[in-house]
């Protein structure tokens, strides 16, 4: 049996972390932002995208006080929901 990827669990504590902060720190999400929209887009496994857009959420939810950095994360967020909702969208086509 293939142990699970440690890269999912590692973008979970980084949203943990951001949750357990409690109060904004923008320099911190500016921090983390660019990676975790790059490993969402380009991360090696579903798991993995998965685990950094929500570390990616909630760093944005919890740190993020600029609005222009808010603005950008939820477009790449509804870059990621299109494209999945695109996907499903082929993957029933196929099936019927």
């Amino acid at each position: 049996m293939l142990s699970p990827s440690p890269v999912p669990s590692l973008w979970r504590s980084t949203g943990l972390c951001f949750l357990t902060l409690g109060e904004p720190d923008e320099r911190g999400f500016q921090e983390v932002q660019a990676d975790l929209e790059r490993a969402g887009k380009h991360g090696k496994s579903p798991p993995a995208k998965v685990a950094a857009l929500e570390a990616l959420t909630a760093a944005c939810w919890v740190a993020s006080e600029d609005e222009h950095n808010t603005r950008a994360t939820m477009q790449a967020l509804q870059w990621h929901w299109r494209r999945g909702e695109q996907m499903h969208g082929r993957l029933a086509g196929v099936l019927q």
